[in-house]
């Protein structure tokens, strides 16, 4: 679990980084798929063992606010396959009501504990994880097998996925490629945490796994498009872009713009609410008034 994870984001994009955090890029970059075979780095000592790691399985949790971590990356990240790896959830809505807690946060149910002890030593024979070899050798996985309707409900998600792909853009094409992995991940995990002594990956787990996977992916495709930026004239640009598309339906004027806007002067303010007219992103309308028209810009 790492929060402010926009930081640690910002830490290994930087090129002026030292050589070990330049590396956890192109570790996560490899652990992701490497679920079935062994990682290791020639030269650099990583493990108190050897330098191997049989069946890696790293699973990262980490929060951020938005300017925070789309700060902290670059169009990089998207073709090196680095975000297309992660499963992008935006927190909205409005923020909810304090409660007072009924219970401390040690008193956790003992149905709960017994839950979690059972799934950690599944497979693993009794003891407390006393088979937790901690990656030192390759262990033999237990096949999930596939319900027929969840078969069923993949092979639709697929073929959606491949339809998609003839109509998106080439910068969101690594994205879109790893939705059904995502989604068969997810049904995996749901399904081996539903019943992990003979779990089976259903229909229902399936269908819930996809369109999960399918927010993720329109989210993160709508982001890197709205947020990436790679120099300032674009980062300029997409600020402008997002303070129209948060106005929605109700639009914007050329005044507040340039409030909330003061850091951009107007010439170039104007020229980017030009550009962003001409490539069809916004769309101006103005309202005659007794003196001077108003103009309002709103998202397309």
């Amino acid at each position: 679990m790492v929060d402010e994870f926009g930081g640690m984001m910002r830490q290994i994009n930087d090129r002026k980084s030292g050589i070990h955090s330049l590396l956890i890029r192109s570790d996560l970059l490899e652990m992701f798929s490497s679920g079935r075979h062994i990682f290791s780095r020639r030269g650099l000592r990583r493990f108190t063992f050897a330098g191997k790691l049989h069946n890696p399985n790293l699973c990262i949790y980490g929060t951020s606010t938005p300017e925070d971590f789309w700060g902290s990356v670059s169009s990089l990240n998207t073709t090196d396959g680095l975000l297309p790896r992660f499963l992008l959830f935006n927190v909205t809505g409005p923020k909810p009501n304090r409660v007072v807690a009924k219970t401390l946060v040690y008193d956790v149910p003992s149905s709960l504990v017994e839950s979690c002890r059972a799934l950690a030593l599944a497979g693993r024979g009794p003891g407390n994880i006393s088979n937790l070899d901690m990656g030192k050798m390759a262990s033999t996985p237990t096949v999930v097998p596939y319900a027929d309707e969840a078969a069923t409900e993949l092979a639709r998600f697929e073929a959606f996925v491949e339809e998609k792909e003839l109509a998106i853009g080439a910068e969101s094409a690594p994205i879109l490629n790893r939705a059904v992995e995502h989604a068969i991940k997810l049904a995996l995990t749901v399904s081996v945490g539903t019943n992990w002594e003979t779990p089976l990956i259903t229909a229902h787990a399936m269908k819930w796994a996809a369109q999960l996977a399918w927010l993720s992916t329109c989210t993160m495709i709508e982001e890197t498009c709205d947020r990436i930026a790679d120099n300032s004239r674009e980062a300029d640009l997409k600020r402008i872009l997002g303070h129209i598309k948060k106005a929605g339906q109700d639009g914007i004027t050329e005044g507040t713009i340039a409030d909330r806007c003061g850091g951009i002067d107007k010439k170039r303010r104007c020229e980017l609410i030009d550009d962003l007219i001409l490539a069809g992103r916004i769309v101006e309308r103005v309202t005659p008034t007794g003196g001077r028209p108003k103009k309002r810009y709103y998202p397309l």
